[in-house]
């Protein structure tokens, strides 16, 4: 799988204060890292992806729905956020459940 933020450990490191604030609840303070993100690689699908799983969290499905798709787009071999799309557009959904993070590369900060 492509890096797509470099190798720089203060991304590794905002990457996995997102996803904390995520399942904390703190979706203000974690839009506002994600869009710090988007500013430094617009292209980026793994930030799309945390979009999603953040809009998702907060209950709004489709605006999650429209992120993943986005993840999609900018690179179509980036799993983690097909895995979310098909799961968020199913015909059974089943809440936030095995949500992909998409962070398995990213130094163990799957959990």
């Amino acid at each position: 799988m492509k890096t797509y933020l470099g190798n720089n450990d203060d991304i590794f490191d905002k990457i996995a204060l997102i996803k904390k604030l995520i399942l904390l609840n703190d979706f203000e303070k974690a839009h506002a890292l994600l869009a710090t993100l988007l500013v430094m690689d617009v292209e980026n699908p793994q930030v799309y992806n945390l979009l999603g799983i953040c809009y998702e969290k907060e209950g709004v499905r489709q605006k999650a729905s429209k992120f993943y798709r986005v993840s999609c787009f900018m690179d179509q071999s980036y799993i983690a956020s097909s895995h979310n799309l098909m799961r968020t557009c199913g015909f059974r959904y089943d809440g936030f459940v095995d949500v992909d993070w998409g962070l398995k590369d990213l130094g163990g900060i799957t959990k």
